[in-house]
C-alpha cells in the first residue's frame, strides 16, 4: 500500500492559496510589503522584537521629557493594525510607516501567506523597488510619516532587520483578465499605481488593504471557475432601492452558491485523485477500511467515520466522498473545517472590501457593490491607468465591468437575464436610475464629479 503524496486538506488549499480571511485589511497590505520586500524570517526579528518593546515600555532612544512615555504609548497605539492573543501573551502587526513594521505578525497572516507570496511574485526586481522607492522615499513622505520613519529609525541598528527579498523574474508575464492569475497581474497594476498618487504609506495601506480583499474575493471564485459576470452585477444602491437591494443579494448568493457547489466536485475529484495514488478503493463498504483510508487521505484526527455509523452515513449520503464532505461542511462544528473556512472568507473578505454589508448581528444580509471607499480606491487606481484628469462616467464603468466584473447598470446585455430571473424586481429603467443616482452620489461626496450639464457628466480624477 503506497502513501498519498499530498492530503485532501493540502490540495484544496494549493489550489486556492487561502485558508481564512485575515482580520483587518490593512493586515493584508502589511503582509504583502513584508514579502515584497524581506525574505520571510522564521519569528519577528530580535530588533524588530527590541523595538516593539520600546515603544510598549514608554523607553524611546533619543525621546525625554516628562511625557516621553505617554507619547511612546501614543505612537504605538496609532500604528497598531490588529492585536490578538497567542496562548498567554499578545501579539499585534502595525502599519509600516518603517518597513521593519511590517515583520511584526499577529499570526493571521499565515492564513494568506501563500496567497501574498504568490501575488508578489508577479512583480519584478525594477517594480518592487519602484513601489518601494515611492512609499519610503523621504521626499515624498508626509510630514508626520518623515518623522516616525526617522525616529523609529533610531530604535533599530544600522541595516535592514531581515534579508531583502529574492527577486526572480515575474512569475507571470501575461494572462487572461477574469482567470486567477489574470486578477493578480491587474492588481499588481492597481498597486503600482495606487503608489503614484497617494501621499504616505498610511494611505496607502487602507487603499492597498481594501483593494487585496476584493481582489482574494473574486481570486476565490476564478479558482472555483465561477464566471464574475453572471447573472448582473447591480451596485450600489442597496439602501435607496428595495428592488436594488434585492437584486444585489441574489447576485451574490447566486455566486456563493456556485462557489459552494465548485468546492464539492473539487473535494471529490481531490479525493479520488489521492485513492488512486495509494491504490485504495475511493468508495470503501465496509468501516474499517473507511476508517484506514480517512486517516491516509485526511489526518487520524479527523472523525469522518463514526464507530458503527459508517454504513447507515454511506447509504444515506451516497458514497465514502459524501461522507467525508459532510464531515468538513455542514456537520456540527464544521464552521472551522477549511471547505466552511474558504466559504466563509469569501464573504467575510467581500464585507471588508466594501461590496457586501449586514446592518447588524441580528438582521438578514444585506448586500450591495461598490461601497463609497471602494469607489474612492478605485478611482485612484483608474487615475493613474487613464493618465487622465478627466474620464466620461460611462467610459470609467466601461473599463471597471471589463477589469473587475462589475456592472453597474443592466443594459441589452444583461436584460433577457434579468427578465427571466429577476422579473419581480421590477422595471430594468427604474433599478438604473437608483443605481445611476447613488453612484453619482457617491462621486459626489468624495468631491470627484463635475457636471458641464446634466447629459455630460465628468468624474475628476484628481484630489
Amino acid at each position: 500500500m503506497s502513501t498519498v503524496k499530498m492530503p485532501v486538506t493540502e490540495r484544496i488549499y494549493e489550489r486556492y492559496r487561502v485558508r481564512r480571511e485575515v482580520s483587518q485589511t490593512a493586515d493584508l497590505a502589511a503582509l504583502f510589503l513584508a514579502r515584497l520586500r524581506y525574505e520571510a524570517p522564521e519569528s519577528t526579528p530580535g530588533s524588530v522584537q527590541e523595538l516593539l518593546g520600546r515603544l510598549a515600555g514608554g523607553q524611546l532612544e533619543r525621546v525625554s521629557g516628562a511625557r516621553a512615555v505617554a507619547f511612546a504609548h501614543w505612537l504605538r497605539k496609532h500604528l497598531m493594525i490588529t492585536e490578538t492573543v497567542r496562548g498567554s501573551r499578545k501579539v499585534a502587526s502595525y502599519c509600516p510607516i518603517h518597513p521593519a513594521l511590517s515583520l511584526a505578525t499577529n499570526v493571521e497572516g499565515l492564513r494568506v501567506d501563500a496567497f501574498v507570496r504568490h501575488l508578489a511574485g508577479c512583480f519584478s526586481p525594477e517594480e518592487r523597488q519602484r513601489l518601494q522607492e515611492r512609499l519610503w522615499d523621504p521626499e515624498r513622505q508626509p510630514a508626520f510619516e518623515r518623522v516616525v520613519f526617522e525616529l523609529l529609525s533610531w530604535q533599530l541598528p544600522p541595516g535592514d532587520p531581515a534579508p531583502p527579498a529574492s527577486c526572480p523574474p515575474a512569475l507571470i508575464e501575461n494572462a487572461e483578465p477574469g482567470t486567477p492569475d489574470g486578477i493578480l497581474l491587474r492588481a499588481k497594476e492597481d498597486l503600482l499605481a495606487l503608489s503614484e498618487v497617494v501621499a504616505g504609506v498610511e494611505a496607502f495601506v487602507a487603499h492597498a488593504g481594501r483593494l487585496l480583499a476584493f481582489t482574494v474575493t473574486r481570486y476565490l471564485l476564478a479558482c472555483a471557475g465561477v464566471p464574475l459576470t453572471l447573472p448582473i452585477y447591480a451596485a450600489p444602491a442597496a439602501d435607496t432601492h428595495e428592488g436594488v437591494k434585492t437584486l444585489a443579494h441574489e447576485i451574490i448568493d447566486y455566486h456563493r452558491g456556485q462557489f459552494q457547489r465548485a468546492l464539492a466536485k473539487q473535494f471529490g475529484d481531490a479525493v479520488a485523485a489521492a485513492a488512486g495514488e495509494c491504490g485504495e478503493d475511493p468508495d470503501p463498504a465496509d468501516e474499517a477500511t473507511a476508517a484506514r483510508l480517512a486517516a491516509q487521505l485526511f489526518s487520524g484526527r479527523a472523525r469522518i467515520v463514526r464507530p458503527e455509523r459508517y454504513a447507515e452515513m454511506r447509504e444515506r449520503l451516497g458514497s465514502f466522498t459524501e461522507v467525508a464532505l459532510a464531515y468538513y461542511w455542514s456537520e456540527s462544528g464544521a464552521t472551522g473545517r477549511f471547505l466552511r473556512q474558504l466559504h466563509t472568507a469569501h464573504l467575510n473578505l467581500a464585507k471588508k472590501a466594501g461590496i457586501a454589508n449586514s446592518r447588524s448581528r441580528r438582521s438578514q444580509w444585506h448586500f450591495y457593490w461598490l461601497s463609497p471607499s471602494l469607489v474612492d480606491t478605485l478611482l485612484l487606481a483608474s487615475r493613474a491607468r487613464f493618465a487622465e484628469d478627466r474620464v466620461l462616467v460611462a467610459d470609467l464603468l466601461d473599463e471597471w465591468r471589463e477589469r473587475y466584473g462589475v456592472a453597474l447598470l443592466i443594459d441589452a446585455g444583461w436584460e433577457a437575464e434579468y427578465r427571466r430571473s429577476f422579473r419581480a424586481l421590477g422595471s430594468p429603467d427604474a433599478l438604473n436610475e437608483a443605481n445611476q443616482r447613488r453612484f453619482s452620489e457617491i462621486l459626489s461626496e468624495q468631491g470627484r464629479i463635475h457636471k458641464n450639464s446634466d447629459e455630460f457628466p465628468w468624474v475628476l480624477l484628481r484630489d
